[in-house]
Parts: structure tokens; sequence; C-alpha cells
């Protein structure tokens, strides 16, 4: 019990941490937010006898309205998955007429998470598509066909000098088998911040074109090294190709 007692109490703590210090890096999503705590929690005895009831091990308090605040009715207790799919900023993806966040597709379909993402978001899937393909089983993983030789990803890494983990990861990303084993391109830091590139008519700096488009200087940077298409290294959906984009001057 003392253990709980204890266990609950940080719970409590950072509860109004976020809620209450401006200086606290979750602020913003809480407090920022304007999301209060009740007044009767304020007491911690109180927020015990409220929710001790319902508590497990493992389980962690939640919001069932996160746009609303920190008071009984409004909170429960749930597993990290489960918090997880409650997000704001979830995924939310559409498929035979059933909405459901990506992580919970991920668990129903046995596909990787991080692999439904890189589908979606990076090589521009559509939904189908993207949970319609099956990743590799575990105990096939290991082995891929090229140039009519079939190896496992140790041994192909070994000869090609690619990663084991990056091979992996462009063939459930889609990637065809010569981009599987394509070498990557190492570019110093320095090409690119000096690097000037003409998009649209203009020609900047990658540090200016990513406070012109509000887009992040290292996801650009990223974005390069991954190859993209130029329209959509600066599209500010990574989901959609742009040809241009209204507004720039």
């Amino acid at each position: 019990m003392d253990t709980v007692r204890a266990h609950l109490r940080t719970v409590w703590y950072n509860m109004k941490k976020r809620c209450l210090n401006k200086k606290d890096a979750q602020y913003p999503y809480y407090g920022g937010r304007d999301i209060k705590i009740c007044s009767q929690w304020n007491n911690f005895e109180t927020f015990l006898e409220d929710m001790i009831p319902t508590y497990k091990k493992g389980l962690q308090i939640e919001r069932i309205d996160n746009n609303d605040g920190y008071f009984p009715k409004n909170c429960k207790w749930v597993t990290p998955i489960g918090q997880a799919n409650n997000k704001r900023n979830n995924h939310m993806v559409t498929c035979g007429g059933e909405t459901k966040t990506l992580a919970q597709w991920a668990k129903e379909l046995e596909i990787p998470y991080s692999t439904l993402i890189c589908r979606i978001n990076k090589h521009g899937w559509d939904t189908d598509k993207a949970l319609s393909t099956q990743a590799m089983p575990h105990t096939q993983r290991r082995l891929i066909t090229w140039k009519n030789k079939t190896l496992s990803l140790s041994e192909w890494s070994k000869i090609t000098g690619i990663g084991a983990t990056t091979i992996s990861y462009r063939f459930n990303a889609g990637f065809t088998s010569d981009k599987i084993f394509a070498k990557p391109r190492k570019m110093k830091r320095q090409t690119f911040k000096n690097h000037r590139v003409t998009w649209n008519g203009k020609t900047l700096l990658v540090s200016e074109w990513a406070k012109r488009l509000n887009i992040g200087y290292t996801t650009l940077i990223s974005r390069f090294k991954a190859n993209w298409p130029i329209d959509r290294i600066f599209s500010t959906d990574p989901k959609e190709y742009h040809t241009s984009l209204a507004g720039i001057s």
C-alpha cells in the first residue's frame, strides 16, 4: 500500500507540475492550453480517495476528454498504449469503412507501427496499400533475393556494406531491389549549410527556405538526404506533392 501511495503521489505531483509550472517542459501542452485541475484535487488525500479504488499497477492517468481538465468524472486509469491512442496528435486512418489510430491498425494487422508511418508519411502510400501490404514475417525477414542470389540480411550487409537494419527497413517500406541495396548518399553538413536551391523560380539557401516555408531546417536536410523530389522536399504536408505554394513572394 505504501508503494502504491508513493506512486500515486508522484502521479499527482507531475499532474500539478505540467498544469501549473510554466517552466515545466510539458506546460505548453497542459497549462498552456488552459488544462486545469479541479480545486478538490489540490489536496493529495482527496485525489487519492477519488482515484485509488480503480488503480492497478502499471496503469497511467488519462483525461477522457483531452480538451478538458483533471477532475474525477474526466479521469480514468489506462494502459500506456491506451493513453497513446488518445493523444490529440494521434494519426487516425480510415480503411474499409473503419477508423482507427495507426497504432491500433499496426497491432491488429501485425505490421510494425514505424513501417506504417514510413509508408504513409514518407513514401506517400495510400492507406489501403499501406495497410494491406504485409511486412515480411520475422522468420523470413533475414532472406532477400537480389541479382539471382538469396542471402540473409547479415550476408547482404557484409557484401554491400549497408546495415542489416537499413536493408530490412527499406524492404518493408516497399523499396525496389535496386533501391534496397543502393549506397546511402554521404553528404557533409557543410555542403547543405551553403547549399543554394532553386524552386519556383527562386534561389535561396536551405536555411532560408526553411524559414520561408516554416519547415524545420533538419527536416529539409533529411528530405534531401532521402532523395525526395524537389516539390516534395518543400511540401508543408509530407503526404502530398505540391508544385507550388500560394502566398510565397
